[in-house]
Formats: structure tokens, C-alpha cells, sequence
């Protein structure tokens, strides 16, 4: 029984590697805008926001049943960063939503809104109700999305390290050349 096990190991191994490689190519990226349409992910994310709101709404509940100053301003806060992030998914036009991203700007790009929402779903957990836990995975199911469909253009934007080779310079002859510089 132990040899069996060892290919199947090596086997989930190798597929852990291969997602990892397909996620860091963009591929995994790629496959998942071809399945989910940009009205689509919107609409994910407008679901996200609503399921926060709801999960907010029952934390200002329990700070009415047994009041606790802080954990009503972390409410507070949790209503507003809710806000930001509708007012971002429903009209990229508006007034709100331009000053937002401008001044908030990791949430203009997919993989920003995706880690601050998973940072808000760890927030909701705060309280551990099954609805709570319910919700929680659900929005970082849909963070996780777009986390991964924002990675490629995250990393793209990032600027390069001094010591990373261009890849201008790659090769024999680029190599010689970046030693020179």
C-alpha cells in the first residue's frame, strides 16, 4: 500500500507546482476572464459588498446586545470600507468612486479590491455565527477570483528590481552586458 501512495503525493505535488506556474504565466488568469465575463465579476463583487453589508449589519445588532466601545467603532469602520468598495463596483464614474480610487488606489486595481476583501471577510469572523462563516467563504471565494484574475496586471505594473535582469538583456551576450553595467 505505501508504494501506491507515494505516486499519487508526487502526482498532487506536481499539480500544486503546475497551478503555482499556471497562476505566475497568467494562464490561470487567462482561462478564468475567457469563463467570467467583466459584467460578471462586477456582479460577484456587488455580492460580495452585500453579503459584507448584511454581515455588518448583524455586528451593529451584537454591539446593541451587550454594548462594547470598540468593537462599535471597528463596526463603524467595517460600514465604510463596505461603502468604498460598492461605490467602486457600481458606477466607475461617479464623483465618490473616482476620489476613492485616487486616494485609495490599491482598490482600482482587481487583485487590491481582492486582498481588501478577503481582509474584510477576516474582519466578519470577528463574531462566529454559521451565517457569519457562511458568508466569510463565500467572499473569499469570490476575492480569491479576483485575486487571481489581478495578479498578472498587478505584477506587470510593479516596477522591476535593480537586480533583476532585463529581459532585453537575457541571454549570453545580455548577460556580459548587465555585468558590465
Amino acid at each position: 500500500a505505501p508504494p501506491a501512495a507515494a505516486p499519487t503525493a508526487q502526482s498532487a505535488e506536481q499539480m500544486a507546482n503546475k497551478v503555482a506556474n499556471d497562476i505566475q504565466q497568467g494562464g490561470l488568469s487567462s482561462k478564468l476572464r475567457e469563463m467570467l465575463k467583466p459584467k460578471l465579476i462586477r456582479v460577484l463583487n456587488v455580492i460580495a459588498c452585500a453579503l459584507l453589508f448584511l454581515g455588518a449589519i448583524f455586528r451593529i445588532i451584537e454591539c446593541f446586545k451587550a454594548f462594547n466601545l470598540f468593537f462599535f467603532i471597528t463596526s463603524l469602520y467595517f460600514f465604510v470600507f463596505i461603502i468604498f468598495v460598492a461605490a467602486i463596483e457600481l458606477h466607475e464614474g461617479n464623483k465618490v468612486s473616482v476620489f476613492i480610487r485616487t486616494y485609495f488606489n490599491f482598490l482600482d486595481q482587481m487583485f487590491g479590491r481582492g486582498v481588501f476583501l478577503i481582509y474584510l471577510s477576516f474582519m466578519l469572523l470577528e463574531r462566529k455565527t454559521a451565517l457569519e462563516i457562511m458568508f466569510c467563504i463565500l467572499i473569499l471565494i469570490i476575492a480569491t477570483i479576483d485575486v487571481v484574475l489581478g495578479y498578472g496586471d498587478a505584477k506587470r505594473s510593479l516596477a522591476s528590481l535593480p537586480w533583476e535582469i532585463p529581459t532585453s538583456m537575457q541571454g549570453q551576450r545580455g548577460d556580459e552586458k548587465h555585468q558590465e553595467n
